[in-house]
């Protein structure tokens, strides 16, 4: 189970029901280009996961988001 809303418009970047930039994914995170960035190459990393708060995702999906931020960010 993924988890995923309706109302979610971070749910519908990752469905791929919104217009995004992907720069990187892997199996539980998603790197995409920030729509209205405040900075050059301002970017966002996604769990692909819908949670309500930070703290809900597993040591594993947290692991996954640092582990792309990192590559995204060489």
């Amino acid at each position: 189970m993924n988890g995923r809303t309706d109302d979610c418009i971070f749910c519908a970047l990752i469905a791929g029901k919104a217009p995004a930039y992907k720069i990187m994914e892997n199996e539980l995170s998603l790197g995409i280009l920030d729509i209205n960035p405040l900075a050059p190459g301002h970017c966002l990393v996604l769990p692909k996961r819908h949670v309500p708060w930070w703290h809900d995702l597993s040591e594993e999906e947290v692991k996954s988001l640092f582990s792309l931020a990192r590559l995204m960010a060489q």
